[in-house]
């Protein structure tokens, strides 16, 4: 592998997943990604694995596939994400299981395994996409909203446990980017959306970009950065 660096991306098939990965190869990296649907990136330093990171035991192998090639991250991008809009009352054991361990687990499995050897470098960022969901609280999204408001918590913690090892945390609760998933929302839905924040800069996955390169570039000891649209 060559000296170029590496980055990991979660759920890169489509939307924010699918246009980081584009900018950052535009900028030389090697980006490494997955996605429960086939390869659509089609360029030389791209290196994609056809998987549901459901399953554990298929991603854990992937892990260790990139392991064996010697490739250390940069920067990990957790993006990949299922929404669960229901009343809690109509969930069942499959789809509870199936969110928190998409959501939750899979995320956490992600870090401990590529965390070893940024910690041995000492150096790397961990970026994670939250929700807007965890201050709306709106009905319906109980599942989704809890588990990454403990995600939150969870990377908040982490950044004091890495932070002498030079590791930066980035978290960005995002309201609403333009992608596929965006336009699961109706209007109405949006426009409520937007009049209940206060400022909302972020508008695509190039300013996400902007934001997660000028985060890691800060030279200064500050090593957790979490961007929040705020609400009125």
């Amino acid at each position: 592998m060559s000296n170029k660096k590496n980055i990991f991306i979660t759920g890169t098939s489509k939307g924010i997943g699918n246009k980081l990965a584009k900018l950052y190869l535009s900028k030389g990296f090697n980006v490494w990604g997955c996605s429960r649907s086939k390869n659509n990136i089609n360029h030389i330093q791209y290196f994609h694995k056809k998987i549901d990171i459901l399953d554990h035991k298929k991603l854990i192998s992937f892990l260790k596939k990139i392991k064996k090639k010697k490739v250390t991250m940069d920067i990990l991008i957790l993006n990949a994400a299922i929404i669960s809009r229901s009343l809690f009352i109509n969930e069942n054991y499959k789809s509870i299981k199936n969110n928190t361990d998409q959501n939750y687990v899979s995320n956490l499995i992600i870090i401990n395994f590529l965390l070893k050897d940024m910690i041995r470098l000492r150096k790397g960022n961990i970026v994670f996409f939250s929700s807007i969901s965890t201050s709306l609280k709106n009905i319906g999204t109980s599942i989704y909203s809890s588990i990454k408001s403990g995600l939150e918590m969870f990377m908040e913690i982490l950044s004091k446990e890495v932070k002498i090892f030079g590791i930066k945390i980035i978290i960005f609760k995002i309201s609403y980017i333009k992608t596929d998933m965006s336009k699961k929302l109706n209007k109405a839905e949006y426009l409520k959306i937007k009049k209940k924040l206060k400022i909302h800069n972020l508008k695509n996955a190039k300013d996400l970009f902007k934001l997660i390169q000028k985060s890691m570039n800060r030279t200064d000891k500050k090593n957790l950065f979490f961007y929040k649209d705020v609400l009125k």
